[in-house]
């Protein structure tokens, strides 16, 4: 099998990850979310732990086969369970690290009184607008979804200006991060052997 379609399902397999380890946060959303809808924090957690079913590689191995880009993928590719799991904890701590960002940047307009409620709001956000194909970075889907819950706690215009200050301070940090590691894939030219003296 080439190297692109061991790559592409590798691709895959993260976002897959990710996407779950987004929907492991809503269970501390629908424990922070206080004011929240009974019915809302119970589809949080239902849908969290439906979520984690898809951990199982013969789940993620029938996931990917639902997916055009690595519908055609053996399941040779796949990584193991043991890597699918690591990949789903570091996802959890990238969040976290993530949604302190956002946590970090409200507080400067003010006191945040509950930074976990925050941080999973954030997270439910960043997971909706992830899952939202069509819309390049879920743009505008994350901020609607972090006014929906946290309204009340800061005015609309400060969670969506926070939002994209966000956005732009993670653009940043990956441009940067880009640049610093782009010499160690940059292909590497064959070495052409010196003539050799006559």
């Amino acid at each position: 099998m080439s190297p692109l379609s061991r790559g592409t399902t590798a691709f895959s397999v993260l976002a897959l990850t990710q996407a779950i380890a987004g929907c492991t946060w809503a269970i501390v959303l629908a424990i922070t979310w206080s004011d929240g809808s009974a019915l809302i924090r119970v589809l949080c957690v239902v849908g969290a732990l439906a979520a984690l079913v898809l951990l199982d590689r013969r789940w993620m191995v029938w996931l990917l086969h639902k997916i055009p880009r690595t519908r055609d993928a053996s399941a040779s590719l796949v990584p193991p369970q043991r890597m699918i799991l690591l990949a789903w904890g570091a996802s959890i701590v990238t969040l976290a690290a993530t949604s302190s960002g956002y946590v970090l940047l409200l507080g400067s307009f003010g006191k945040v009184s509950d930074p976990l409620f925050v941080m999973s709001a954030y997270t439910a956000a960043w997971t909706i607008g992830f899952l939202a194909l069509p819309i390049p970075s879920g743009f505008g889907v994350r901020e609607a979804v972090l006014v929906f819950i946290l309204h009340g706690t800061y005015p609309n215009s400060v969670l969506v200006a926070t939002s994209v200050y966000h956005r732009l301070a993670s653009v940043a940090a990956e441009g940067l991060m880009a640049a610093i590691l782009s010499h160690r894939v940059r292909p590497r030219r064959n070495a052409v052997p010196s003539p050799e003296p006559d």
